[in-house]
């Protein structure tokens, strides 16, 4: 008989206390939102973007992270959370200084694959977030920072209309954005920063 995602999230509170759990498991979807923040405009149809990649991400990261059973008790909570909409105090502004808090955590309680499994969710997350809403974009890159040459000019909605950039495109903010959630996870040797042009 296999292990429900019930089970599993049991299994996975045991080192953790209630508030612990809670605190790391809820991280990954306060980043989304945080980056869905990060950069004003786009109105409801950006943020209704941003939302369905939010959900979408974590949907896809049971399946990517389906042998490490952390990894699955956490994004079954995660899932609880965004199609829930729990409404919680979300401090957002204290996003970055919580991975720090969540990875001081995660270190003492599990194995180092985990963690950085950890570390690449809330990547993904983000990544997935900022490449939502292509209307108010100027540049084009690939996942994890990946650089190609893109249309850059003063029409953004001209350029989305004619998909003149090569990939996803995520604004400069949002890459700022990104590149301080990787310093802040520590994940500097896990993935390539994204290159901002000025």
């Amino acid at each position: 008989m296999t292990d429900t995602p019930d089970d599993l999230q049991s299994e996975y509170l045991n080192p953790f206390t209630e508030a612990q759990w809670l605190f790391v498991s809820y991280l990954p979807f306060r980043i989304g939102l945080w980056l869905s923040e990060y950069e004003a405009g786009g109105g409801d149809r950006a943020e209704n973007a941003e939302m369905r990649a939010l959900s979408d991400i974590i949907i896809k990261a049971q399946e990517k992270y389906s042998n490490r059973p952390f990894l699955g008790a956490l994004t079954h909570e995660l899932e609880q959370l965004v199609y829930g909409q729990e409404q919680k105090e979300l401090n957002l502004d204290k996003v970055l200084n919580d991975c720090k808090r969540a990875l001081t955590t995660l270190k003492k309680q599990l194995p180092a694959e985990d963690v950085n499994c950890y570390k690449l969710l809330c990547i993904d997350v983000a990544e997935a977030v900022a490449k939502a809403a292509g209307d108010r974009e100027f540049g084009a890159h690939n996942l994890h920072g990946g650089a190609k040459k893109g249309w850059f000019g003063a029409y953004p909605v001209i350029a989305s209309l004619t998909r003149l950039g090569h990939g996803p495109k995520v604004s400069s903010a949002e890459k700022e954005a990104i590149n301080l959630l990787i310093d802040a996870l520590g994940a500097n040797e896990m993935v390539n920063k994204w290159g901002i042009l000025e």
